[in-house]
């Protein structure tokens, strides 16, 4: 199996840390029609909820990617995001060089890349809305691309697929991290809440976090859902 190109999100220099996470733009700085609409007719769904639910998707987008990586059994080394801007982030992961020899960690290390998307869908959630598959595969285009691209290049350069066949992978994978995130959306919730608290957490915090409620039930049912074998 080649190893990824240094440059893929996923990837790592030689010897260094591996970093999931690339500046993205919330939805809200675009125009996403069926998803939240500023203003909005619906009382449920307040301007002020609209600002709430903004100032979340950055922290919720690394906690996705944090929390699964864990879930795989992968050392987070720090996660942080951008508290001035709230347009980038990243959660970085200690070297693993099973990750580049192990197909099945591969696969799940896919689902991992676009679990920053997934962690927009438990923000929403949070807030009752649900942007479903169609709406979320639009937000992440607009707001979180270089996931996208990301994913598939690790598809077709370390799993095998046709280019054709690997943007339909992608949709497919985005989905199975949304189930993933699912089940772990407490987790998420609880090291998103952290991230708005303080930007940065470092690796033993948010074990710290994670093990504050026991997640083993949780993680056990993730890593059947990544294909995993029990931790």
């Amino acid at each position: 199996m080649q190893r990824p190109h240094r440059s893929n999100k996923g990837s790592r220099a030689e010897g260094g840390p591996c970093t999931v996470g690339y500046p993205y733009r919330t939805p809200f700085e675009y125009d996403v029609a069926g998803v939240v609409t500023v203003p909005t007719k619906s009382p449920k769904f307040t301007a002020g909820d609209v600002v709430r639910l903004q100032s979340r998707l950055p922290a919720y987008h690394e906690a996705g990617h944090a929390v699964v990586a864990r879930a795989m059994g992968l050392i987070v080394e720090s996660v942080t995001i951008d508290a001035s801007s709230g347009h980038q982030g990243h959660t970085r992961l200690q070297p693993d060089d099973e990750l580049l020899s192990n197909v099945d960690l591969m696969r799940a290390h896919v689902v991992c890349t676009l679990s920053g998307v997934a962690g927009w869908a438990v923000a929403f959630g949070e807030m009752g809305r649900s942007p479903g598959i169609d709406k979320l595969m639009r937000l992440a285009h607009e707001g979180a691309p270089t996931d996208l691209v990301a994913a598939q290049r690790l598809l077709i350069e370390e799993l095998g697929y046709d280019e054709r066949d690997a943007p339909r992978a992608v949709t497919e994978n985005l989905e199975l991290a949304l189930h993933v995130a699912g089940v772990l959306q407490r987790q998420i919730q609880n090291v998103g809440a952290a991230l708005l608290a303080t930007p940065t957490i470092q690796g033993d915090e948010l074990e710290r976090i994670l093990k504050g409620h026991d997640w083993s039930a949780q993680r056990s049912v993730a890593r059947e859902l990544l294909g995993l074998p029990p931790a």
